[in-house]
């Protein structure tokens, strides 16, 4: 699953150019289709409640990782260039530290209550349209 999921990733972000708020919009769907398939569903839904309840395997893969490190310092630093360019690179980690734990509430509550999936996708994409609306009126304001 974290291969699969690492191979679109890096597509995906050459793709997009370093869009991280549209990456994180489009890889919660990705998440649940991949975790939701029936040769994954059970170990996915085990491994993702653990966040809601202090487990943090995305920390491991994403933060604490050698390859997470080199990912995120890559994306969010493509990001800040194309996008964001008077935004400092420690800002684009909160930023980035921000849609990380949005994603995590997402897929954790998701895989525990599947009959509100639907609901708590469009929350999700609210609070992610939310942090970007909240970039860019900083974003105004600086150029002012």
């Amino acid at each position: 699953f974290r291969t699969c999921m690492e191979k679109k990733v890096k597509i995906y972000l050459d793709e997009k150019r370093g869009d991280l708020f549209q990456f994180f919009k489009d890889a919660l769907d990705e998440i649940v289709k991949e975790g939701m398939c029936e040769e994954r569903k059970d170990v996915c839904k085990n491994v993702f409640s653990q966040m809601r309840y202090g487990g943090d395997c995305m920390k491991d893969i994403v933060l604490t990782s050698e390859e997470g490190k080199q990912w995120r310092e890559e994306v969010l630093w493509q990001m800040k260039e194309n996008y964001y360019p008077e935004y400092s690179l420690e800002e684009m980690v909160l930023v980035g530290e921000m849609l990380i734990q949005q994603i995590k509430e997402a897929i954790a509550n998701i895989f525990l209550y599947e009959e509100y999936a639907d609901q708590m996708k469009e929350n999700y994409y609210r609070k992610v349209d939310l942090i970007e609306a909240g970039m860019k009126a900083v974003k105004e304001n600086r150029n002012v």
